[in-house]
């Protein structure tokens, strides 16, 4: 899915997010979503792959095991992911060092 989500609202984005999950966990099929919203593949992510400015040179994949349940997004875990990975983006945090 190519950002399925990125000219919808926050409330129907949040409700499609959610929709995709229950999807996931009932079909458990494979899929691969692009976006531009951190948040959004933090939210919905087992596994993110950050590409940098072009051309991008090196894979940088995060694993996030926590993501893909409604609560996740009031959790402290899910601001701490977000964090991370818009660190790795900003060139802060070495993946490295992860």
């Amino acid at each position: 899915m190519d950002e399925p989500f990125a000219s919808l609202d926050a409330l129907t984005r949040e409700e499609l997010q959610d929709l995709v999950v229950r999807l996931w966990d009932s079909m458990a099929p494979t899929m691969v979503l692009v976006t531009h919203n951190i948040e959004e593949a933090v939210f919905l992510g087992r596994r993110i792959l950050v590409l940098k400015h072009s051309p991008n040179t090196e894979s940088i994949i995060i694993e996030n095991h926590d993501s893909g349940y409604s609560e996740y997004r009031d959790a402290p875990e899910f601001v701490e992911k977000c964090k991370e990975v818009r660190g790795i983006i900003e060139g802060r945090i070495d993946k490295e060092k992860l």
